[in-house]
Parts: C-alpha cells; sequence; structure tokens
C-alpha cells in the first residue's frame, strides 16, 4: 500500500503534492504501513481514504485499490449514514470513540452480509492550522466470527434448556454431597406437585419420599460415582399441598455427573412416570383372569390368538365339540377340523387380518366329534398395546348350520319366483306408504325399466308420475285412492302408459303394525294394446271397405252398363267384379306377404284399370315387407275408391300416375324414399271439410308401417298423396338387384 500511496497521483485531489501534506499526516500513514493491524485514515473536508495491506482484505475487491485517495461518502455509501455522524463528532470535537460489536452491513464480495467489528475513531490533529483536527485514524478489528459464534452457542444453549423444559420424561439435576437441586424441568415439577425446590437439598425439599430408600440411593451414587437404574420402582409422593400420599411407580436413573478431574459433583436424575402403565398391566393381569371365567361359562366357542397369528386358547366348549385334546389346536392345529373346502379361504382371510389389524369375520364348516360338519360363523378383533400394535386377538365362533339351511331354502324359493316372474315378463316392486303418499319406491331391474326409471339409479314417485301419459295419470291416482281407503280391498290393479309403454300394475297393501307398504308387479302389455288398437282398426276398415266396395261396385256399375250392347256390357262387368274380388283377396289375406311395389300396385289397381293410359305406374324395383305390402296396397285402394266416386276416375278423362323414386344412395342415413298418388283432369277439387275414415287411415297405417310422413293435398287439378320416408326402411338385399334396370319402366 506504500507503492499505492507513493504512485497516486494526489494532485487531483484537494490533499496536493505530498511533499506539503501536514508532518501529522506523514506520520500517521507512516505509523499506519509500518503495522500489521487493520488501519484505516480519514483525511480533511471530504474523508479522503487510507488504509494499509491489513485493512486491504477488509475492503474486499469491490472497493480495493479503488478507495485509496477516494471520499468516505463514496467509499462506504451503504454504511455512511451510520459511521459518518461519529466521524464528524471526532473531527468537531477531537476526542476518540471506541464502539465494540458494532453490527454493519456490507457489500463484500457480491453480496451483502451483516459485519461486525470494534473499532475506535481518533482525531489526528493538522499542525498546518493550530487547535484544528485534520483526520480521523481508525484502528478495527473485524468480529463478526465471534459474535456469530455467540449467537450460535446461546441459540443452541437456548435449544437445549427449551428441549430440556419441554422433555416428556421428569429430569432433575442435583449439586454436591447433600444434592442440592439446581434444575427441574415441567416433568419433575408435575410429579413433584410443583414444589419450589431449587437450591434446597434434597432431604429438606421432599419430606415425603424418606425411609423409602431413594436418599439412600443418591448417596451411593455420589459416593461410588456408579449409575443406578431401576425399573417400576413404587413412591410414595405428595402430589399436592396438604394432600395424602400416592403411590406412584417409576422407572428411574441416577447419573453422576463428574468435573473435570473425573471426581463426582452432582446427579442427573430422570424417569419415566409409568403409574398408568402400571396399573393397566395389574388391571389387565385380573380382566384375563375375568375373561377366562366369562369365556367358559358361554355356549360359543371362545379362542385367543396371538399378534402373528397363532391361536393359543380356546375355550372348553370348543373340544367338546371336536372332540380335540387340549392344548391339540393350539397353533395352527385349528386347521385340522375346518372342513377341506373352506380351510384355504379361512386362513387367506385370517392372515389379510393379521395384516391389516381390521376385524375378522368369514363362515366355515367345522369338524363335529362325530364326524359331521355344522356351518359356523367367526369373528374376532385385535386389542391394541400403547405403541398401537396388536397385542392379542380374541375370537367367537356361533353355530349358523340352522341358518344356512333357511338361506338354501330362501334362495331356492327366490330362483323358483324369479323363474316364474321372468315367464310371465314381471317386474316386482315395492315401497312404503307415508301420510297417504307413495315413498322410498324400490324394485328389480325390470320393475324399474317398466316403471320408466333406469337400474343403478335412485327411483322415486315424482320421477316415476311425470313419465305416466297425462291421459292416464287420473286413472292411475283413482286406483291409487281406492287400495289406500280404508273400506277397500287393499289390492292396486291399473293399466297406463308410462312414456311409450303400456304397463298392468298390480299390488297389495301390507300392514306391518303402523308402518304400511305396497309390494306389487309390472307387466309390459304393449303388444296386446297394439294388438287391440289394431283390432279395432281392422273392424273400422272392415266396416269402411263394405261401403266403399258398394259403392264401387255402383261406380262400375255407372261405367260399364253405358251403350246398347248389354252383352259386352254385362262381360266387361263381371270382369271388372271379378279383379275387385282379387284386389280384395290380396288384401284380406292372412297370409299376406311381402312382394314388388309395381306388381302390388298392379293388383291393387284392378278393378279400375278398365281403358289403357288411365294409369301411370312408374318406379324403380322395390320388395316390400308383409305389412309395407298390405298398407300401400290399402292406401292405393281407398285412394282410387275415392277417386272412382269423387276424382279423376270418375270421369273419363281422368287420369292418375304412381309414380315413386329412392336416392341415389339407399344405403344412406340421408337418403328417402318418396312415393306420390297424383290425379289430373277430372272434377274441380275442393277440399273436404272434415276427414273420413279412409284419410285417417292412409295417415296412421301408410305412415306407420314405413316409418315416415304422409300428407294429403287438394289442388283443384286434382288429389295429390305424397308418402316419405329412409330409403332403409323400404331396401333389402333382393331390392336393389333389379333397380336400375326397372328404373324408367312405365305403365
Amino acid at each position: 500500500m506504500g507503492a499505492r500511496i507513493r504512485a497516486f497521483d494526489w494532485s487531483t485531489t484537494e490533499l496536493g503534492d505530498p511533499e506539503a501534506w501536514p508532518q501529522s499526516l506523514r506520520t500517521a500513514i507512516r505509523l499506519m504501513l509500518n503495522t500489521r493491524h487493520p488501519i484505516f485514515i480519514f483525511w480533511g473536508p471530504q474523508s479522503l481514504c487510507f488504509y494499509n495491506d491489513a485493512y486491504s482484505v477488509t475492503l474486499g475487491p469491490e472497493r480495493h485499490p479503488a478507495a485509496l485517495g477516494q471520499p468516505g461518502r463514496l467509499v462506504w455509501a451503504e454504511i455512511w449514514d451510520a459511521i459518518g455522524p461519529q466521524i464528524v463528532q471526532v473531527m468537531a470535537g477531537g476526542e476518540a470513540t471506541w464502539f465494540e460489536n458494532q453490527m454493519l452491513q456490507l457489500t463484500r464480495f457480491g453480496r451483502v452480509e451483516d459485519t461486525y467489528w470494534t473499532y475506535s475513531y481518533s482525531p489526528i490533529d493538522d499542525d498546518a492550522a493550530l487547535h484544528s483536527v485534520g483526520g480521523v485514524i481508525v484502528l478495527v478489528t473485524e468480529t463478526t466470527e465471534q459474535v456469530m459464534a455467540a449467537k450460535a452457542a446461546s441459540a443452541e444453549t437456548g435449544r437445549l434448556a427449551a428441549l430440556f423444559e419441554q422433555a416428556p420424561s421428569f429430569m432433575a439435576v442435583m449439586k454436591g454431597p447433600t444434592h442440592i437441586f439446581d434444575i427441574t424441568n415441567a416433568a419433575y415439577l408435575q410429579l413433584i406437585g410443583h414444589r419450589n425446590v431449587i437450591g434446597r437439598p434434597v432431604r429438606d425439599a421432599l419430606p415425603d419420599i424418606a425411609d423409602q430408600g431413594f436418599f439412600e440411593l443418591l448417596d451411593e451414587v455420589y459416593s461410588s460415582g456408579k449409575a443406578f437404574v431401576g425399573t417400576a420402582l413404587p413412591a410414595l409422593i405428595q402430589r399436592q399441598p396438604d394432600a395424602a400420599a400416592e403411590e406412584r411407580f417409576l422407572d428411574l436413573v441416577y447419573q453422576p455427573i463428574r468435573d473435570t478431574a473425573g471426581a463426582t459433583v452432582g446427579i442427573f436424575a430422570q424417569g419415566h412416570d409409568i403409574t398408568d402403565q402400571k396399573l393397566a398391566e395389574l388391571a389387565a393381569v385380573q380382566s384375563e383372569a375375568r375373561f377366562r371365567q366369562l369365556a367358559q361359562s358361554i355356549p360359543n366357542h371362545v379362542w385367543t390368538s396371538l399378534p402373528d397369528g397363532n391361536l393359543d386358547w380356546f375355550n372348553s366348549q370348543v373340544y367338546a365339540y371336536s372332540g380335540a385334546r387340549p392344548g391339540e389346536l393350539e397353533g395352527t392345529g385349528w386347521v385340522s377340523i375346518v372342513h377341506p373346502d373352506d380351510a384355504p379361504a379361512a386362513a387367506a382371510t385370517w392372515a389379510a387380518s393379521l395384516a391389516t389389524r381390521e376385524p375378522y369375520k368369514t363362515e366355515f364348516r367345522l369338524r363335529r366329534h362325530d364326524g359331521t360338519y355344522r356351518w359356523f360363523i367367526a369373528r374376532a378383533v385385535s386389542s391394541l398395546d400403547p405403541d398401537g400394535a396388536a397385542h392379542h386377538w380374541v375370537g367367537t365362533n356361533t353355530d349358523i348350520e340352522e341358518q344356512k339351511q333357511a338361506e338354501v331354502a330362501l334362495r331356492t324359493s327366490e330362483v323358483q319366483v324369479k323363474l316364474a316372474l321372468a315367464a310371465a315378463e314381471m317386474g316386482v316392486w315395492g315401497c312404503r306408504i307415508v301420510d297417504g303418499s307413495f315413498v322410498d319406491l324400490v324394485g328389480d331391474d325390470r320393475a324399474l325399466t317398466l316403471l320408466g326409471g333406469i337400474p343403478g339409479q335412485p327411483a322415486t314417485f315424482g320421477k316415476f308420475t311425470s313419465r305416466v301419459h297425462p291421459d292416464d295419470l287420473e286413472r292411475l291416482v283413482s286406483a291409487t285412492r281406492a287400495a289406500l281407503d280404508d273400506s277397500g280391498d287393499g289390492i292396486l290393479d291399473v293399466e297406463y302408459r308410462v312414456e311409450r309403454r303400456w304397463v298392468h300394475a298390480r299390488g297389495q297393501l301390507v300392514q306391518d303394525g303402523d308402518a304400511a307398504r305396497i309390494v306389487g308387479t309390472v307387466r309390459d302389455i304393449s303388444e296386446r294394446k297394439d294388438a287391440e288398437a289394431r283390432q279395432a282398426l281392422v273392424r273400422g276398415e272392415l266396416q269402411h271397405r263394405i261401403k266403399n266396395t258398394l259403392a264401387m261396385v255402383s261406380a262400375i256399375a255407372t261405367q260399364t252398363l253405358r251403350g246398347d250392347d248389354i252383352g259386352d256390357r254385362r262381360s266387361a262387368f263381371n270382369q271388372r267384379l271379378a279383379a275387385l274380388a282379387g284386389a280384395h283377396d290380396m288384401l284380406m289375406a292372412s297370409d299376406a306377404r311381402g312382394g314388388d311395389l309395381q306388381s302390388i300396385l298392379e293388383r291393387a289397381l284392378a278393378p279400375h284399370r278398365s281403358e289403357e293410359g288411365r294409369f301411370t305406374i312408374a318406379g324403380p324395383h322395390i320388395e316390400l315387407n308383409a305389412k309395407q305390402s298390405l298398407s300401400i296396397a290399402l292406401a292405393a285402394h281407398e285412394l282410387a275408391t275415392n277417386a272412382a266416386k269423387y276424382g279423376a276416375l270418375s270421369v273419363d278423362t281422368g287420369r292418375v300416375s304412381l309414380v315413386w323414386t329412392i336416392g341415389a344412395d339407399p344405403g344412406s342415413a340421408d337418403a328417402r324414399f318418396r312415393f306420390v298418388w297424383r290425379e289430373e283432369n277430372g272434377p274441380l277439387v275442393t277440399e273436404p271439410t272434415r276427414k273420413g275414415f279412409g284419410s285417417k287411415l292412409i295417415n296412421r297405417v301408410l305412415a306407420g308401417d314405413f316409418n315416415g310422413t304422409v300428407s294429403i293435398e287438394y289442388p283443384s287439378s286434382g288429389v295429390v298423396c305424397s308418402l316419405v320416408s329412409p330409403a332403409r326402411s323400404v331396401t333389402s338385399e333382393s331390392s336393389t338387384a333389379t333397380m336400375a334396370d326397372k328404373e324408367d319402366e312405365t305403365r
């Protein structure tokens, strides 16, 4: 640093040429450079900085060597608020100051750290100015390591003291041959009733334990220097002021404390109050005796097991039942009387309970002394020791042979009932009656499905009634009220629709004390209802057809018997009647089968085709099923009959076209089948004020069998009837084979 000071360009500072420096500064710098103690000098109004090699380490690379000759405010910017006033005080007063373990936050080696210093600020006179202080010399020692070590030691001492105080075992330190209490923790004070014993000899502090041997043990440990260890020592201790002494049980250690020369100077006492544990052990012994006495007096099998799963005791009933000799079933010997088919599962369940400490429960057959096996249910639970480990298992075996036989009989009965219900396609349901309302609806999967619910999801009557058809709800409510009426027979018998299904529900009111419930069955009768509806339709259709037939005969007669040649007219009339009969045979045939759409229409319209060119029948080849064949024939016959009575076929100039189309890709979900009946050149048409049976028949039957929609329009030029349905409803493997060949065929 001397070389650095000599090489520094001081002409740039307020000090100027070193030759003109005050002698006092030159002397202070020489003193600073010739010592290995860290020294720092502030000089002049700007507190220009000087320091020696020993101090350069303190500065660190952030300041050394740049600090030389620089103002102190810049060099020590982060701590200037702390040291600046101290420097000003020394410069102004001319008196030295002293600071010990002063904490300063310095930036050194790239980080901010808490540092501690012991230093003095001493004035340096300026001999160029009388009675004036020119600067401050700083003698400094860094004490960071010492301070931090002292803090760590203090913290460790505090931590150890806290641990000592909070330790669950009782502790005390006694000094000298009279065993004067020096330290006690909270557990020790709790043991002795929170008496103030610090500074008092043990015989004065705890007179209630005299004549129990503890004082003598302390004397022996102190004189011999050998530790004493005692287990479950009984002690009578006064734990409350003016209260009688209590018996406690202690695990106790007296450990000698030695000085550096090895001489005993005190005793460290440490131990645990195990009174609760000792009393529990005594109670357990008494409880064990009572348990065995009780176990021998009950009729059930009773057994116990060690924590490892080996059975170690059975009551006499086990030996009387099995015929085994005492001790023969202990360990794993009990497996010998378990039915061979049941032993693996029983052993596996036992192993699982041992592993999880969960209660043991299983069923198995045990061999009686006469070789007969009977069913038993075995249960066992474990008792835990204070550490939470399984201490012992206690189990029982209860004879359930009669219960098992009853279960088998019940299961057989249930199977029979289920088979009967399945054969009848019935579901079973039940519910409770609370304040005249049905609650807690339950049932098997078939019943819940028929009632509009979803198996596995909660079923409520609110959801059920919301699915009942509005037209049937009042009938259901009336039947329910009748079933709940005290004057009735308690039978519920009602048919109604749930969503799209017809169901028949029957139930019986069952009174069980103050509680009431209904148990019943439910069956899907949709097919029967559909058959009844179809039968009613057929009856109406038959009546309507008879009327139409008579009208058609009249129309045929009117159209045929015109002219003079009665013989030719009679022949034509008979031929048309025969064609009409043939069409009726097709429509009424009970064994009707599907067929080609073109042929079906030609046969259905045969009675009306008296002249060529009156009908245009055109479309691709399509094979229809039996229902579709019948419905399209009925519709064509009905439309032709109406046309003969009122429309295009009632005059000679009238014409009818029957045209159908189908999408290019019949298998596509978007492809459509379209069928159109169109009348032309007939009488002027007006829309009827009411729809007759024929219109209803076409709309209902044709739309339903083709899964499509039907519309009948009445433009003045002639009636137009249209059917639109998905192409897949009218196509099959045979339908598409010749479709291309017949697409333009026309009659």
